[in-house]
């Protein structure tokens, strides 16, 4: 099944063309498309987060972690969000998503051959910056998470799921802070950009 689709797209508009691209694992928990989280939002959060976790020269290069997270979903403005009920190999996802940032990124020269780097090196998951990246795109996840869930949607799964994921010590102890809150009245994001703030 050929999961991307065969059109040209100029660079400076997927990100407006991400704000229409709502997230799968939302809808499939029947979140109504009209409150439904946007691509777009969460790359923005999730490079929010990046820069408050380096903004004080943690050792990590704050500006490949912000570059990095805005750039981490790109593919899914041509290839669908893949998840797990999909049942297709992480290999394959690999694929289709690389052959859609391949034919987003084309015609766009250095500044394309820097987007699939940045892709590539996050995929990977081999260098710092990537790590933190990879976990801060699921630390997201639980704490919107935690907005649904206190709107009465069933979103257990996300939280079992970060729970296991992450590996940083600061992000772990962000989390665990963060799910104390569940189902309370507290502005969840402002919190969390906080907490990130906080050394």
């Amino acid at each position: 099944m050929d999961y991307v689709e065969s059109r040209a797209i100029p660079y400076k508009d997927v990100i407006y063309q991400l704000r229409d691209v709502k997230r799968k694992g939302w809808l499939l928990r029947e979140v109504p498309r009209d409150i439904c989280e946007s691509v777009a939002e969460h790359s923005v959060k999730v490079a929010h987060a990046g820069f408050f976790y380096c903004i004080d020269n943690d050792g990590h290069d704050l500006v490949k972690v912000v570059d990095m997270a805005l750039v981490h979903n790109t593919p899914e403005i041509l290839a669908p969000d893949i998840t797990l009920h999909d049942n297709i190999s992480q290999k394959e996802k690999y694929r289709i998503r690389l052959a859609a940032l391949e034919q987003i990124t084309s015609p766009l020269g250095a500044l394309g051959e820097k987007v699939i780097c940045l892709w590539l090196e996050y995929a990977a998951k081999k260098t710092k910056e990537a790590r933190l990246v990879s976990q801060l795109d699921k630390v997201d996840a639980a704490v919107q998470a935690m907005i649904y869930e206190r709107m009465g949607y069933e979103v257990e799964e996300f939280f079992d799921d970060t729970k296991k994921k992450i590996e940083d010590k600061r992000l772990k102890d962000i989390l665990k802070q963060m799910l104390k809150l569940r189902n309370s009245e507290a502005d969840f994001y402002s919190i969390y950009f906080h907490l990130l703030l906080e050394k």
